[in-house]
């Protein structure tokens, strides 16, 4: 499977222990409204997954036999949310196989959230 369909399958599992509702989370774009008719403004975590980058390597007989995915997850909370998502979502997804090389928190200026930008590497091979 791609790096984004695996980071997606772990960051909505109904058991993940960062406690995301996986109606909340979504692939590419949010939608201004979710699935329950509630307003993306009034929910209080959303994420986001992205591709970044998908690059094939360990060539033989001209064929890759593996591929390093990047993906992004980003996550919008509340700014009197205490969770500390970074250190949650690093050690989750590093005990399933991605590894963070880049993350940040900043101010989003449409909706009154803070979110997390962390982006993820993961190998897999044939």
């Amino acid at each position: 499977m791609s790096a984004i369909v695996d980071a997606f399958n772990l960051v909505s599992s109904e058991d993940n222990p960062l406690g995301f509702n996986p109606d909340y989370v979504f692939n590419y774009f949010i939608p201004d409204k979710m699935p329950d008719g509630t307003p993306k403004e009034q929910v209080s975590v959303l994420v986001l997954l992205t591709d970044i980058q998908n690059i094939p390597g360990d060539y033989s007989s001209n064929v890759s036999h593996s591929v390093e995915g990047k993906v992004q997850i980003q996550i919008w909370y509340e700014f009197t949310d205490t969770s500390d998502y970074e250190t949650l979502l690093r050690k989750y997804m590093e005990a399933n196989g991605f590894y963070m090389y880049n993350s940040y928190t900043d101010k989003d200026p449409d909706i009154e959230k803070l979110y997390l930008t962390a982006k993820f590497n993961k190998n897999t091979f044939d």
